[in-house]
């Protein structure tokens, strides 16, 4: 019996060389930008104590260690400028409408990025399949198909958060059951949910862009491969998983190479610039960090072409 995960370990590889080779610069920077899409876009952190931070501002004014207003000879001083009304403003909260907006817009720039990256997971596919990279037409194309696999994503998140309150039960009664409760009840059912959704992006997708289904009847129709061919499906799921794990550890060999070999060029710059001027060692610092993101962005291209080809092939076995 052979494996259809393993036999197309290689194929993968040779189809990947094919969209890829000979090097055409706009052909991957395309993919670069698909890739980039497809996964997401996190924003970044505010970080703690900040500027804004109330927390901060109430240590520095308020009458902690960090102003006491008791200063020899200076208390009448203080007392003119009228240190409360710093006070006042410094401990001031945002008001309940600030907030709101605030969150509402995180939760809105969030929902617009996840919505994006569901259209792109599509338009990754579509590429491998047309073996060229179009981003523009296949937006258009994909719009639809984007804003129900977003929906399914959704759903699925929703449906994660709920089912913590199983172990929050548990824990609720006593810290020994709500472990037990979290290790053998949600623990399994979030492993069979991750496989869950894995294959519904493997196999549901393309289906739904092959046969022009929604997602629900895609999956329904996919269904019966899945588990007329169970044993397919595991050899799958645990070849792409060392798969993943070997494209992940050997990302972070490049990545440490690369910002090694960048590390010595533009440190030497910086400290010539920092000689001159504070800034230029600034501005040095930023182009070797954009650098940095760039040439990964390009390292990026192969690894991510050649699991979404793997995943197409696989998918075409397991259907035909």
């Amino acid at each position: 019996m052979s494996w259809y995960a393993l036999e197309n370990l290689d194929e993968a590889l040779d189809e990947t060389k094919e969209l890829l080779l000979p090097f055409d610069l706009m052909t991957w920077t395309k993919i670069a930008i698909i890739a980039v899409l497809a996964g997401g876009v996190s924003l970044p952190n505010a970080p703690a104590g900040g500027p804004g931070d109330p927390g901060q501002s109430q240590s520095m004014y308020s009458g902690g260690s960090g102003f006491s207003g008791e200063i020899p000879g200076m208390q009448d001083s203080f007392s003119d400028v009228q240190v409360d009304s710093f006070t006042g403003l410094a401990t001031s909260a945002p008001s309940d409408g600030m907030v709101i907006a605030l969150v509402l817009a995180v939760v809105l720039l969030g929902g617009f990025f996840a919505y994006v990256s569901a259209v792109f997971q599509f338009i990754y596919y579509q590429t491998i399949l047309d073996g060229k990279p179009v981003i523009i037409d296949n937006f258009k194309k994909h719009a639809y198909r984007g804003l129900r696999y977003f929906g399914f994503q959704i759903g699925f998140v929703i449906l994660v958060l709920l089912s913590l309150v199983i172990p929050a039960a548990g824990f609720a009664v006593n810290v020994v059951l709500g472990t037990v409760v979290f290790i053998l009840v949600w623990l399994p059912l979030a492993v069979i949910a991750l496989i869950f959704t894995g294959l519904v992006h493997d196999l549901a997708l393309l289906r739904m862009m092959e046969h022009k289904e929604g997602l629900v009847q895609a999956w329904r129709n996919v269904w019966p491969d899945v588990r007329g061919e169970w044993r397919q499906v595991a050899v799958y799921i645990l070849v792409k998983f060392f798969v993943t794990v070997a494209i992940a550890v050997t990302s972070l060999i490049i990545l440490g190479i690369v910002g090694l070999t960048l590390i010595i060029p533009f440190g030497i710059l910086g400290l010539i610039g920092a000689l001159i001027h504070p800034a230029l060692a600034g501005i040095v610092t930023v182009v070797g960090l954009l650098s940095f993101l760039l040439i990964m962005l390009y390292v990026r291209v192969p690894f991510s072409a050649y699991v979404y080809t793997y995943i197409t092939l696989f998918y075409h076995d397991l259907t035909s």
